[in-house]
């Protein structure tokens, strides 16, 4: 394996460990708002992205009892970074 595809295993395992074990709103928010600069500056990275974005549940959110409020806020903004990315 090369090391560009080891290196992109290894972003794959931190991008989906971090979106999909986080349960603080105030950190999702800016790691959610930072996908749509990455992927423009990186687009080989938008495969890695994207379908990580979309893999994403409101469990970890759920499971830390969170408000209802903060996780409608939590995939409002994933809604808006993804219809950014479509455009």
């Amino acid at each position: 394996m090369s090391r560009n595809a080891t290196t992109l295993a290894i972003l794959r395992h931190h991008v989906a460990e971090v979106e999909l074990t986080r349960s603080d709103p105030s950190v999702l928010h800016p790691i959610f708002n930072t996908f749509p600069l990455l992927c423009k500056s990186r687009p080989n990275l938008a495969t890695l992205i994207v379908p990580s974005m979309a893999a994403w549940t409101p469990a970890a959110l759920q499971a830390e009892r969170q408000a209802g409020m903060h996780i409608r806020s939590v995939e409002k903004t994933l809604r808006i970074v993804m219809a950014h990315l479509l455009k």
